[in-house]
């Protein structure tokens, strides 16, 4: 990787907002929406990221999160998790 680490971008689901993170070596992003993956079940809009106490889509007052981790599975866990 450069010295001075790959530079990603990470914009919200709407496309307007964009940021700039820096990756150096064992560090992995990655970003969980609730806006991005929908579908509709029967009126309702629901998305992919499960509350496990209910195992329905999760109410969450964010609509997306991007974690960083030493690796990409616990990056999308942690992203999924806290989505």
């Amino acid at each position: 990787p450069p010295r001075d680490g790959w530079r990603i971008g990470v914009r919200d689901w709407t496309g307007r907002t964009r940021q700039t993170v820096c990756v150096h070596d064992n560090q992995a992003f990655a970003t969980s929406s609730t806006r991005v993956r929908t579908w509709r079940r029967g009126r309702t809009i629901v998305h992919h990221i499960i509350d496990p106490r209910t195992g329905t889509p999760a109410r969450t007052p964010w609509a997306q999160v991007t974690c960083m981790a030493a690796d990409t599975v616990l990056a999308n866990a942690a992203s999924t998790a806290a989505g």
